[in-house]
């Protein structure tokens, strides 16, 4: 599920009891790690750049590294996969993609009627 800050997103937990696997990507996430990372810097270039090495070598470079990728990951698959909007609710890798709704449990439902029309008839 492909989302941003605005969307309320529902019924997570009921499809996780069911046995699916539910991934959640938010699309502000590069925005929200990059605003905390030069939150307080000083307005002098020198002295931010300074004050940003010391928080990496605080934190540790591979931490702001793993940060940054978990943040861009949904962009990349909203690219991988051709999303032209969200939220968007991706079944099978990309195959299916419902748009627009932000309850998961009406999200399957649609992707399940989706599939019954994809059946040859008599197909369950």
């Amino acid at each position: 599920m492909l989302h941003s800050d605005a969307e309320v997103i529902t019924g997570s937990e009921s499809l996780l009891q069911q046995g699916y696997e539910v991934r959640r990507y938010n699309l502000d996430a590069p925005q929200t790690v990059l605003a905390r990372i030069s939150q307080h810097l000083p307005a002098h270039q020198a002295a931010a750049q300074q004050a940003l090495e010391q928080q990496l070598q605080a934190r540790g470079p591979q931490s702001l590294h793993q940060q940054l990728l978990t943040a861009y990951q949904g962009l990349s698959l909203a690219t991988q996969y051709r999303l032209d909007r969200y939220p968007a609710i991706v079944f099978e890798q990309g195959k299916a993609v419902v748009y627009g709704v932000t309850d998961l449990n009406q999200a399957l439902l649609r992707y399940r009627q989706w599939q019954k029309t994809r059946q040859p008839d008599g197909a369950q």
